[in-house]
């Protein structure tokens, strides 16, 4: 039935796409064709290279996902996709960048990275960078760490006598019950860096076992460092002028039995090669029986893989005991008696 004003004949039956002349379609709207935004990205994306080769891959697969997809991906979205790449070009100087000086820097506006583009670069470091999604204890914050980008300066944690020279002047810490902290600030001047009195330098992930073992347990010729459960670049160079003053030293690393653990230990190995694990075999995986905690089948597929990659040799046999236990373990599991 019509309606009082409607005549019959004026009600549209059906609607017909012209594709021949879609293109005028978006102009009379004033809005910019697929075709062209994605021609836009391809712009951007090939106008530039990266020195950092997860940013480079992460630069190609983007191009790829557009030729392929005929669409912009997820990770480089139309709307902010200068805006990421922006930051990608600061995050590949390696240099640390407080979060809200960078934004000012690159947008003008103290707070639009992290309204706008922090959640593409979290979810970038964590696919291209530390190859893992199940990082759920760790915050944003965290993860951007990785990258040099951080709320305030970095603090870095350690327990021993070292010493060095800033600003012309003789820094000297001995071992402090409580360890001893410098900020990125201080790392950056830093310089004839010494190590005193320390045949052993243990890197520690968790920190109240980083407490706990400087309270207890460390040895009048150790040098222990809180390591965390990722570092940035400023803490990276900590950690190679640690090495290179170490050199006659013992260097070791504690972290959590789990796929976590073994990645953190492996990225801590290209700086210190010679570096050995600590608490992290199947001796004290066994000891701790009542600590393990319980895998899931997709978790012991993403183990299992470690044990073809020769990066991670030194624990495939602690592997093989972890997959056929089902279990994995935390190093709290260590403070308890």
């Amino acid at each position: 039935m019509l309606g009082k004003n409607m005549r019959s004949g004026n009600l549209l039956q059906e609607i017909w796409l012209n594709k021949e002349r879609v293109q005028e379609a978006y102009i009379k709207t004033g809005r910019q064709g697929v075709k062209e935004k994605n021609a836009e990205l391809l712009k951007i994306l090939e106008s530039e290279t990266f020195q950092q080769s997860w940013l480079e891959q992460y630069r190609k697969d983007m191009i790829v996902y557009i030729q392929t997809k005929n669409r912009a991906s997820a990770l480089f979205p139309y709307e902010f996709a200068k805006d990421i790449q922006k930051v990608l070009h600061v995050i590949d100087k390696k240099q640390e960048n407080l979060k809200r000086v960078l934004s000012l820097k690159c947008f003008g506006d103290s707070k639009y990275f992290e309204k706008n583009i922090e959640h593409y670069i979290v979810r970038m470091i964590k696919r291209y960078l530390l190859d893992s999604d199940n990082l759920e204890e760790y915050t944003d914050n965290d993860i951007l760490l990785e990258v040099g980008i951080s709320k305030y300066p970095e603090v870095l944690e350690f327990c021993g006598d070292l010493q060095f020279v800033i600003d012309g002047k003789k820094m000297v810490y001995h071992r402090e019950t409580l360890g001893s902290y410098i900020n990125s600030n201080t790392v950056k001047k830093m310089e004839r860096l010494k190590i005193k009195h320390a045949n052993k330098v243990l890197f520690i992930e968790n920190k109240a076992n980083y407490i706990d073992y400087i309270q207890n347990k460390q040895g009048e010729d150790e040098l222990v460092v809180y390591h965390g459960g990722m570092y940035s670049p400023v803490k990276g160079a900590f950690f190679q002028k640690i090495y290179e003053a170490g050199r006659r030293a013992a260097f070791y690393h504690w972290s959590d039995i789990d796929i976590w653990g073994f990645k953190i230990f492996a990225r801590l190995r290209e700086i210190i090669p010679e570096l050995q694990p600590y608490l992290m075999n199947q001796e004290a995986f066994m000891e701790k029986q009542f600590y393990w905690k319980a895998m899931t089948q997709e978790y012991k597929k993403k183990l299992s893989l470690l044990q073809q990659d020769k990066k991670y040799e030194i624990f495939h046999e602690l592997i093989e005991e972890m997959l056929k236990q089902e279990s994995k373990l935390e190093q709290e599991a260590f403070i308890v008696d």
